[in-house]
């Protein structure tokens, strides 16, 4: 839990910060965390049971997807969508995503993608970017973004 404090204490970019506490999270023991996979009328499902106490980190989105809190409470910070919620809860992330979490209980947590793919790892390759750079390229391709400061 007190990666989630540092976390937030931090006046680091959001990308440094999920970055700097996933190489962190790296350094401890691993938890290993099941995940599902479903494939149906183009749609990608992975759902994980993640077990009260754990501290994780997701993969970069390139796409836009649904997530499914269908039991438990987590404690949730992304770009995007940061707070503590309580299953069932549903919401919209934005391509881009990165999430950064604590299970202050059991979690089932589900992600829905559109994919063309019918296979996990051909699925994998489509949804997700290695890094932030990659993801930078695909969203903005070659444009250079610039603001007077």
């Amino acid at each position: 839990m007190s990666a989630l404090m540092d976390f937030d204490d931090s006046s680091m970019p959001f990308r440094e910060r999920i970055m700097a506490v996933e190489k962190r999270l790296m350094e401890l023991p691993q938890v290993e965390i099941p995940i599902e996979h479903h494939f149906g009328a183009g749609i990608y499902a992975r759902t994980m049971v993640a077990p009260k106490g754990t501290v994780l980190t997701g993969k970069i989105y390139k796409v836009p997807q649904m997530i499914i809190l269908s039991h438990g409470e987590i404690t949730v910070r992304s770009e995007a969508f940061n707070g503590r919620v309580r299953g069932p809860h549903i919401y919209a992330s934005p391509a881009g995503a990165k999430r950064f979490g604590y299970c202050h209980t059991d979690v089932v947590w589900t992600c829905l993608t559109s994919v063309n793919a019918t296979d996990v790892e051909s699925a994998e390759k489509e949804i997700y970017a290695e890094t932030y750079e990659e993801l930078d390229h695909i969203l903005y391709g070659d444009t250079i973004l610039a603001v007077e400061v």
